[in-house]
């Protein structure tokens, strides 16, 4: 459902694709 990436801020995102759109959601905590 959601493809894990990292921000230009260096901090991990998750792609949520709804409708064909990538909504990028912030976790605030970026991977090890």
């Amino acid at each position: 459902m959601g493809v894990g990436s990292f921000g230009d801020n260096g901090e991990l995102y998750f792609e949520i694709h709804l409708s064909g759109n990538n909504a990028k959601i912030p976790t605030g905590e970026p991977e090890p």
